[in-house]
């Protein structure tokens, strides 16, 4: 899973950094949100492959293993406490502001969400999870999808929301304890 817009539509090949991983099998754009999936089909360089897991990385330091686990989904509500975990910027949190909402500039629905973080988000931490911590559990709200500003930090972000997301296109959400190997 990721933003629509990290991926090219049509079967187009799509790559993590430099190393190509697979192919777009959705771009969901043109239903109004910001929401893509890929399909890992390709052959890569990456040191013992690439896998399907629940873990998280919260703050990245450690490469040999994720920090948490997520379990399941949530649905957003307003005032609803949320973080995520960028490439660029890092897990930094914020508060719902809006359960569903039409982003300004792209016009694609997402949860609007705050932080008095002034690096809250940037570029580079498209498609990044935000995910919501109760009782021990860490449960997966949204995707990343734009800022608000065009500025270099954002402040003010949208996600898509990942549960409407799995309804709509019949998406089974991964929560196996083990890792399975793509």
């Amino acid at each position: 899973m990721t933003a629509g817009h990290c991926i090219t539509g049509g079967n187009e090949p799509v790559r993590q950094w430099h190393v190509y991983v697979g192919t777009t099998h959705l771009d969901s754009r043109p239903s109004g949100f910001d929401f893509g999936l890929v399909r890992i089909d390709r052959p890569n360089n990456l040191t013992g492959g690439r896998y399907a897991t629940d873990g998280y990385y919260i703050d990245g330091s450690n490469s040999n293993g994720y920090d948490v686990k997520l379990s399941r989904t949530a649905k957003p509500y307003t005032g609803m406490p949320v973080c995520k975990s960028g490439i660029t910027t890092g897990y930094t949190c914020g508060e719902v502001l809006h359960v569903r909402a039409v982003h300004p500039k792209t016009e694609l629905i997402g949860i609007k969400v705050h932080s008095n973080n002034p690096t809250f988000a940037a570029k580079g931490d498209s498609g990044s999870p935000l995910t919501y911590y109760s009782n021990g559990t860490y449960r997966t709200v949204g995707i990343l999808s734009a800022g608000t500003t065009g500025n270099k930090y954002e402040t003010t972000v949208y996600f898509t929301p990942l549960v409407e997301m799995l309804e709509k296109y019949n998406i089974n959400y991964y929560t196996k304890d083990s890792a399975t190997k793509l």
